[in-house]
């Protein structure tokens, strides 16, 4: 029970290492004396959301972890944490939910009851996902390049505000309710929370939200160079951040931009 506990507590701050911190870091020049407010938000969305009620995603998640109780799962999670740990070392960035979904097949294996029908639809539209949004934001960027507005940096300020509070919503809508299944399963021995108390949903919200902003927090820094460095690959005479300097370029995100002469 005590390794199932500790495998459920790293998977949720990979989880926010992963997925909250470059998430974050794409906002933080909305807050830049104020790293923690993007990490304050996101984790509070993503808690709450499921601690509402809004659960589709969570049966699909429930039905890839069969009837698999605590040390299943802790099987389950330690797979995961292993994949993602060894895309870390290659650099490769990788998806939580498809190393997640791969262990889960890899057990119910054992047991004969893989779910293939299941398996294939979430596979086809992890694929489908990048093509999808590569296509929308080109569709938006051609729109964007023809429209001239009055103000237009402010305009660029209210539009990355609101994309990341969007993208907040939509994260805590999916991977929310993976982390609430988790949670759920660690604490009852069962994916559905039968016989769980009252409070159950109360302690995955609070658990689960403080492992996550722990993790996501913790990335940051390297988030933050990853994006403007290693994802975009700016020139350096042309980079915005060659000539940031502000107070928040601190140990949270250091950028290894060169610096403006």
């Amino acid at each position: 029970m005590l390794v199932t506990a500790a495998l459920v507590l790293a998977f949720t701050a990979v989880v926010g290492r992963n997925d909250g911190a470059p998430l974050c870091a794409l906002s933080l020049s909305n807050a830049p004396g104020h790293p923690w407010r993007p990490v304050a938000f996101l984790t509070a969305v993503t808690a709450l959301v499921p601690l509402a009620g809004v659960l589709p995603v969570a049966d699909t998640y429930r039905r890839l972890l069969g009837e698999g109780h605590a040390q299943e799962l802790g099987t389950v999670l330690l797979a995961a944490i292993v994949t993602l740990a060894a895309a870390v070392v290659v650099r490769v960035p990788t998806s939580v939910t498809l190393a997640l979904v791969g262990a889960a097949t890899g057990a119910r294996l054992v047991g004969g009851d893989a779910d293939w029908r299941l398996v294939a639809r979430v596979l086809v539209l992890a694929g489908l996902a990048p093509v999808l949004a590569g296509v929308c934001a080109r569709a938006m960027l051609t729109v964007a390049a023809r429209i001239r507005l009055p103000h237009a940096r402010r305009w660029v300020e209210y539009a990355r505000t609101g994309g990341f509070i969007c993208a907040c919503g939509a994260y805590a809508l999916n991977d929310g309710q993976k982390l609430a299944v988790v949670w759920t399963t660690a604490l009852t021995d069962s994916p559905s929370g039968s016989g769980g108390t009252p409070v159950l949903p109360c302690l995955v919200a609070a658990g689960s939200g403080l492992a996550f902003a722990a993790g996501a927090g913790l990335g940051l820094g390297p988030a933050g160079r990853a994006w403007r460095v290693g994802v975009f690959a700016p020139k350096p005479t042309r980079s915005p951040t060659c000539c940031w300097r502000r107070p928040w370029r601190s140990r949270w995100v250091r950028s290894s931009a060169p610096r403006c002469p």
